[in-house]
């Protein structure tokens, strides 16, 4: 609206025709080496933001786990990712049933073009990985749990040395994650004057 009234100051007596036209887009989500998201809808609702702060918040966690040093906050920590990747498995299970029906529903279509069901294909095998790194990385950190047991003699250097080797995993299972938790633009609408 600001540019409008710029333009209404600039030439007040002008007339101005405006003119709205969609655009589609090829469906695709990406994600920086800068760690900037495209390609998303984004309504301005806020949506994307609060997806996007979730996400980094994830991020952070696995991140530090390992430079964390005393007992107590190591739990608190780890029952948060233990917490988070308990609610993802039920989203990535519905996720994997809903991507067998549509790839099934593709399939059984004769005229459907090869490469929709290679897609289709794809989704049910990204879910599938998915589910699977979840429950690993929730087992995983449910050993290092373990491990925090006071009755257990602690060596916090190897449960930090194990987590240290677990960031890489766990950052590309987040990352892929909520590429599933996104939504892809499919069209831009062009406003011209």
């Amino acid at each position: 609206m600001t540019a409008f009234e710029q333009l209404r100051e600039s030439n007040a007596d002008g007339r101005f025709w405006l003119k709205l036209d969609a655009t589609d887009l090829k469906e695709g989500l990406m994600e920086s080496f800068k760690g900037v998201w495209n390609r998303d809808v984004d309504l301005g609702d806020g949506k994307l933001q609060e997806l996007r702060m979730v996400y980094e918040g994830r991020v952070t966690l696995v991140t530090a786990l390992p430079d964390i040093r005393d007992r107590h906050s190591l739990e608190m920590e780890l029952r948060k990712c233990i917490d988070s990747l308990s609610a993802d498995i039920p989203f990535l299970d519905e996720g994997f049933k809903l991507a067998v029906q549509d790839y099934q529903k593709k399939f059984d279509n004769r005229s459907m073009p090869e490469e929709n069901l290679k897609s289709a294909n794809w989704n049910v095998v990204e879910y599938q990985t998915l589910l699977q790194q979840a429950q690993e990385l929730k087992g995983t950190y449910e050993v290092q749990l373990g491990y925090l047991n006071p009755a257990v003699p602690l060596d916090i250097q190897a449960i930090r040395t194990s987590l240290r080797g677990l960031v890489a995993q766990a950052k590309s299972y987040l990352r892929n994650l909520f590429k599933k938790k996104r939504t892809a633009a499919t069209h831009v609408m062009v406003l011209m004057l």
